[in-house]
């Protein structure tokens, strides 16, 4: 050894199975939003499916839509830049790409704004 140490891999964040609405497209475009819903998500990123997939290495933009599902005021919509990280195929379940992307929350906006507005 060359006297380095090797340092572990730093923990995943946990993951919990959450199915909402999530809209995304290359960041900086002004094309149509896509949609896909997602399968879970963590502090670090969002796993979902879609019909349309993005290449790895995209920088996307989301809106993930919540509908109080991790608590009684998580209502509403999170604005959010990513990098898609991962592709993985349709499953037997559901044939539709699973798309892996990290998350960086920009904005939350209350269940009645709409941030395609903004």
């Amino acid at each position: 050894m060359n006297g380095r140490q090797q340092r572990s891999p730093a923990p995943r964040e946990p993951r919990r199975i959450l199915q909402v609405r999530v809209r995304y497209r290359p960041a900086g475009d002004d094309e149509a939003w896509r949609e896909g819903l997602s399968e879970n998500i963590s502090r670090s990123g969002v796993l979902f499916r879609a019909d349309s997939c993005v290449s790895p290495e995209t920088l996307i933009e989301m809106l993930l839509t919540l509908g109080g599902e991790i608590g009684e005021n998580s209502t509403g919509t999170l604005v959010c830049l990513g990098r898609v990280v991962r592709i993985e195929a349709g499953s037997e379940n559901d044939p539709r790409a699973a798309i892996a992307a990290t998350i960086a929350c920009r904005q939350s906006y209350p269940q009645d704004s709409d941030p395609r507005r903004i």
